[in-house]
């Protein structure tokens, strides 16, 4: 069995927990409106693009891709562009680069 880089795997297990972070959050906290819902959906997002990141492959790069641009849209909207979560998944889209680089074929 061939090892991934870290490349991968850190930031595959990251997203894994903080997806399943979130779920739990969402699912813990009772009856919700739509707003306090947010981070189920979210989670749930975050948690398969980290598994699938885990993959190693070019489809797993895009997939993360386009998921640092939605919530970068999302946080630039709810929240300042010089806020630091916007800044985090400019740096998310940043690091798309190498890893594809180094996605098996």
């Amino acid at each position: 069995m061939k090892s991934r880089p870290a490349l991968f795997v850190v930031p595959g297990i990251i997203m894994l927990i903080a997806g399943f972070g979130f779920m739990l959050a969402a699912a813990v906290g009772g009856r919700l409106s739509s707003e306090a819902a947010l981070p189920l959906p979210f989670g749930f997002t975050t948690a398969a693009t980290g598994g699938m990141l885990l993959t190693r492959t070019p489809l797993a790069v895009f997939f993360l891709f386009i998921y640092a641009v939605a919530v970068l849209v999302i946080a630039c909207r709810e929240v300042s562009f010089l806020h630091p979560v916007p800044l985090l998944y400019l740096v998310l889209i940043a690091y798309c680069l190498p890893l594809l680089r180094h996605a098996k074929p």
